[in-house]
C-alpha cells in the first residue's frame, strides 16, 4: 500500500514540474515574438525616418539662402546661384554685384553656414551698374528646387536631378539642371518662374 501511494506521489510531482516545463516555454516563445515585433517596429521607424530625411535634403531653403546673402551684402543684386557638392555637402554659391565690385558667399546647404567667397573691384566696362543691368536676376516667384527637380527628371523619364544653377540670359531667369540617369548625364534648362523647358542637352 505506502508503494502505491509513493508511486502515485511521484508521478503528481512529474506531472506538475512537465506543466511547469511547458509553461517556461511558451513564455520563452511569447518573449521571442515580443522582441522580434519590437524589433520590426524599431526597422520600420528607422526606414520611415531615412525616408523622410531624403525628402529634406536640404534645410536651407532658397529663399533662406536669399535672406542670409541679403544680410551680409544688402545694397546689391544677386547675379548668380548654384547649388553643388564640395567634399560630400551641399553649398549654396551666390554671387552678387554693386556698381563697382563683384561678392560671393557660400552658405551650407544644412547647417546654413556661411562663408565669404571673394569680394572683388570689377572691369572698368561693367562698373557704374553696367554689369548689375545685363546680368542681374529676377528672383520674384522663382520656382523652388524640389519643384524644378521633379521637372527636370520628368523631361528625361528617369534619373536623379544632381546640381541646380540659376542664371539670366538676355530678360529671361532660368534654372538649369544636372539629371544623372544611370552612366549619362543631362543639362536641362528651364524658366525660373514658368517650369518651360527651354533646352535639354546630354553630355
Amino acid at each position: 500500500m505506502k508503494k502505491i501511494v509513493a508511486g502515485a506521489a511521484i508521478l503528481t510531482v512529474g506531472i506538475l514540474m512537465s506543466g511547469c516545463n511547458q509553461k517556461i516555454n511558451t513564455n520563452n516563445i511569447s518573449g521571442e515574438k515580443s522582441n522580434q515585433t519590437t524589433s520590426n517596429r524599431i526597422t520600420e521607424n528607422s526606414t520611415k525616418e531615412l525616408d523622410s530625411s531624403q525628402s529634406n535634403e536640404f534645410s536651407i531653403s532658397l529663399q533662406e539662402a536669399f535672406n542670409k546673402y541679403k544680410e551680409v551684402y544688402p545694397n546689391t543684386e544677386l547675379t548668380s546661384v548654384e547649388l553643388d557638392q564640395s567634399f560630400g555637402e551641399y553649398y549654396y554659391t551666390i554671387e552678387g554685384v554693386d556698381d563697382h565690385n563683384q561678392y560671393g558667399l557660400n552658405i551650407q546647404a544644412n547647417t546654413g553656414e556661411v562663408k565669404k567667397e571673394r569680394e572683388e573691384v570689377l572691369d572698368k566696362d561693367e562698373q557704374d551698374g553696367l554689369k548689375k543691368k545685363q546680368e542681374a536676376i529676377d528672383i520674384k516667384n522663382v520656382l523652388p528646387i524640389q519643384e524644378v527637380s521633379v521637372l527636370a527628371e520628368k523631361e528625361v523619364g528617369t534619373g536623379t536631378a544632381t546640381e541646380w544653377k540659376l542664371e539670366r540670359e538676355l530678360a529671361t531667369t532660368y534654372w538649369e539642371v544636372k539629371v544623372i540617369e544611370k552612366t549619362k548625364e543631362y543639362e536641362i534648362k528651364l524658366d525660373a518662374q514658368t517650369g518651360k523647358i527651354l533646352e535639354r542637352s546630354e553630355d
